[in-house]
This record gives structure tokens, C-alpha cells and sequence, in this order.
């Protein structure tokens, strides 16, 4: 049975609140709130697009898929855009598998509204500042992972997931992280371990906690920054003032001389935080990596 959103719903996506109210009631019969599980794949390459996802809750990665099956994701989409951007472009199929990182709702369009909506000019100018912004993701993502070390990467993914959850704690394995990173698995507690030694984070039997956003922050590569800076853009000064002070207070390195009594209880480690489908982006992301690694070795 299909589930109209509210109208409170549906201002959880970012591009969907900037439309005009007329737009807003012209779009309102064709949303549909939908429940996105962990694992689902939205389109993939080259298939034709018969929906595209505004998310609220869910997270979704976008994945280039290679000829051998390995994978390589590319740009992480939240509550700040749009899953199905190929119509914008004129192309009927996807140009990237889209799979669900993180489970949560998304409103949902039929594709052939939406590609008729993006030939006004109004709504394909609302559409362009996040195009702009989600390719900066996308090749600030490929250089970092060429050119950055092994802590910066991990700052920047940790940073990237919290700046779409509204939690400040990750359940990933070791294992995953090495996958992800593309790196043996001692790399990858070396690294974790720097950061917590620093105090930017706790970590424990797959168990990781922000405990200092600002330091982790500066310790991360200026790829995260760059692509911060990007998506800030998009964010209206008010909302961009909520979302620093959000961090600011879930973060901070001096949380610890807030009065046991006014603090918030502990994360449970299986909390519906959901951060641990960054595990699966990151795991992708680092097998690709390492396969172009062992390519370029052979070339050389």
C-alpha cells in the first residue's frame, strides 16, 4: 500500500524543502515514503531508472562497478540530495549502482515525473548546486585515496559518516576497516590506535566513538574539508548554524567536565545508528583500491 509522507517528512530532504510551495503541491502526489532495508540496490549501471530517492534517514552509496565484479564507491548521498541524478543529464539508465548503506526512509518519485520536473528551469537550478557539490565528493574521493595516508583516510571516512548520522559512534571490525582501507589488518590497528592514544577516539572490540570531533578534524587530509566546504554551500545559515553547534556539543574534547548528571548514557554497541553499513561502502571502496594498486605495480 503506498504511504504518502507528510508534509513535515518530506521537508527532511534538503532539495525537497528549498522547492517553492507550488513546486512543494505539484510534488506532493507523487512522493511516496518509503522504507529503504540495508543491503538494497536502487538502480545499477546501465538499467533502466524507473525511481529516484530522495533519502531523509537513509544513507545510499554510489558504486562504479567493474567487469570483474569488484567494486569502487564513489559518493555517499544522505538527507542532502537526490539518488537517480543521470535523468537530470538526459539518460534514462544509471551511471552507478546505488546500494543502501545505512537502512532508513526516502521518499520515492515515479522517474518520468521527475525527468519532466527537471526540464523547468526553476527546478534544475535547485538541482545544480548539489550536482556541483556531489562531484567535488566524488574527486576528492579518488585523489585521497591515491595520495592520502592511512590515518587521514580513516578521519575523513569517519567524518563523512557522522556528518550524515545524528550519532557519534561506528560498529566496524577490524577486518572491515582493513578491506575498506585496503591495507593489512595490523595497518589498520595501528591507525585506530593513533587516533585514540591522541584522544580523538575510543575504540574497542569494533566498538568506534568520536570523542573529539575538532581534533579529528585537523588531523583528517583537506580532502574532508574541501568536500565539507562543498555541501555547506547547500545549507541554509540558519540550519548551517544548528549543524556546527550539533557537532560542536556531541564532540567535544571537554565534554569530560560536564557533570556526570547532565551527560547522555552510552551508545549501546548495537544501536540503530546504522554506521555500520559504512563498513560495506568502505569495503568496496577499498577493494578497488587495492586491485588498481596490484594493476599499477604490474604496469610499472
Amino acid at each position: 500500500m503506498r504511504t504518502s509522507p507528510t508534509t513535515p517528512e518530506v521537508r527532511q530532504n534538503r532539495l525537497v524543502a528549498a522547492l517553492r510551495s507550488d513546486d512543494l503541491q505539484r510534488w506532493l502526489p507523487y512522493l511516496e515514503r518509503v522504507n529503504l532495508p540495508l543491503g538494497k540496490v536502487l538502480s545499477e549501471e546501465g538499467a533502466i531508472t524507473h525511481y529516484v530517492y530522495f533519502p531523509i534517514t537513509a544513507i545510499v552509496a554510489k558504486l562504479h562497478v567493474m567487469e570483474n565484479g569488484s567494486s569502487a564507491e564513489i559518493a555517499v548521498v544522505g538527507c542532502e540530495g537526490v539518488v537517480g541524478l543521470s535523468l537530470v543529464m538526459g539518460g534514462a539508465s544509471g551511471a552507478t549502482r546505488a546500494m543502501v548503506l545505512c537502512a532508513g526512509s526516502a521518499l520515492r518519485m515515479p522517474s518520468d515525473f521527475f525527468r519532466t520536473e527537471v526540464g523547468h528551469l526553476r527546478i534544475l537550478h535547485l538541482m545544480l548546486p548539489y550536482i556541483h557539490a556531489l562531484i567535488s565528493q566524488m574527486s576528492h574521493t579518488a585523489a585521497c585515496n591515491r595520495h592520502h595516508v592511512l590515518d587521514q583516510q580513516l578521519c575523513r571516512w569517519l567524518l563523512l559518516s557522522m556528518d550524515r548520522t545524528q550519532g557519534n559512534c561506528l560498529v566496524m571490525t577490524q577486518e572491515l576497516m582493513a578491506t575498506m582501507l585496503g591495507v593489512r589488518r595490523e595497518g589498520v590497528t595501528e591507525a585506530a590506535m593513533k587516533l585514540q592514544k591522541a584522544g580523538l577516539i575510543r575504540y574497542a572490540r569494533g566498538l568506534i566513538e568520536i570523542v573529539d570531533r575538532p581534533g579529528l578534524e585537523r588531523r583528517a587530509c583537506e580532502c574532508y574539508g574541501a568536500v565539507r566546504k562543498a555541501y555547506d554551500q547547500l545549507r541554509p545559515a540558519d540550519e548551517q548554524h544548528t549543524f556546527n553547534h550539533r557537532h560542536a556539543v556531541a564532540a567535544s574534547p571537554r565534554s569530560h567536565l560536564v557533570p556526570t548528571s547532565l551527560r547522555a548514557p552510552p551508545l549501546p554497541p548495537m544501536m540503530e545508528c546504522h554506521t555500520d553499513l559504512l563498513g560495506i561502502e568502505l569495503a568496496q571502496l577499498a577493494g578497488a583500491r587495492a586491485a588498481n594498486g596490484r594493476a599499477g605495480l604490474k604496469g610499472g
